[in-house]
């Protein structure tokens, strides 16, 4: 008599959910690495912006709010 034991059962529908996870976390990857991609893209356009405009140095921007550097 073959008896199917309840962890065989869940063998098949295992891999069809370990495919999906895969999938799903390989998705957000995607969709974090484009946003990152996004954001250091405006961080450095920004950082560029002001080396342009004279601003030698982040700290020297936190100087005013700051009064640890004034």
């Amino acid at each position: 008599m073959n008896v199917v034991l309840p962890l065989q059962l869940l063998t098949v529908p295992d891999a069809f959910v370990t495919i999906a996870v895969i999938g799903a976390v390989l998705l957000i990857g995607r969709f974090l690495l484009n946003l990152a991609i996004k954001v250091v893209i405006i961080v450095a356009v920004i950082a560029g912006m002001l080396w342009l405009l004279g601003a030698s140095s982040f700290v020297s921007l936190a100087a005013p709010m700051l009064p640890l550097f004034g």
